[in-house]
């Protein structure tokens, strides 16, 4: 079982670290070449959906493992808690919003809920680094983390924008294909 909570929140970690820097280059890229970038955030909500259901896997299996319940618990009550509220709210109930085919077809929505859930997770690490959790380091190390978190949503953006500009050439090529095919059996 802990096996499967490490991995889960590994994966969930991976998955939104500078998500919020990829949906703005997504925004970007797309005003900046005059592209449809519809494909794009669709990726990028499903993505932030995805999380949204790893975490409320990891808090299940966490609550079920003993060893995660203390864990839980003293998250909850120490000086940082309203930290771990926010974040508990913003990585689980704020995403499911993006369910909602309206909610999640606004790019506006969508970076705000990036930008929260990236917000909540700032915070937390913000609170670690202040209770001396990193073991002393120093500044630098952590500007060095946090400007590794830029060029990762960069570098993801940027696959996800091409990705997303892909499919909807794909599914052009293919939605004219058939409306030929159709035209062909008029005729």
């Amino acid at each position: 079982m802990q096996i499967v909570y490490t991995l889960i929140h590994l994966f969930s970690n991976l998955l939104i670290r500078g998500m919020c820097v990829t949906t703005i280059s997504v925004i970007l890229a797309g005003k900046l070449f005059n592209t449809d970038n519809r494909k794009a955030l669709e990726i990028i909500r499903w993505v932030i959906v995805s999380y949204a259901v790893l975490n409320i896997c990891e808090i299940a299996i966490g609550y079920f493992s003993s060893a995660e319940i203390i864990s839980f618990s003293e998250q909850a009550n120490d000086h940082y808690w309203w930290a771990f509220y926010i974040k508990l709210f913003s990585s689980t109930v704020l995403p499911l919003l993006l369910i909602n085919k309206n909610q999640g077809r606004n790019k506006y929505v969508l970076l705000s809920i990036s930008l929260l859930i990236n917000l909540s997770w700032f915070f937390e690490l913000t609170a670690l680094y202040a209770n001396g959790f990193y073991g002393g380091r120093n500044d630098a190390v952590l500007a060095t983390y946090l400007g590794y978190l830029v060029l990762k949503g960069l570098l993801v953006g940027g696959i996800i924008y091409a990705t997303g500009n892909a499919l909807a050439s794909v599914q052009q090529r293919f939605s004219s294909g058939l409306s030929r095919i159709s035209f062909q059996k008029r005729a």
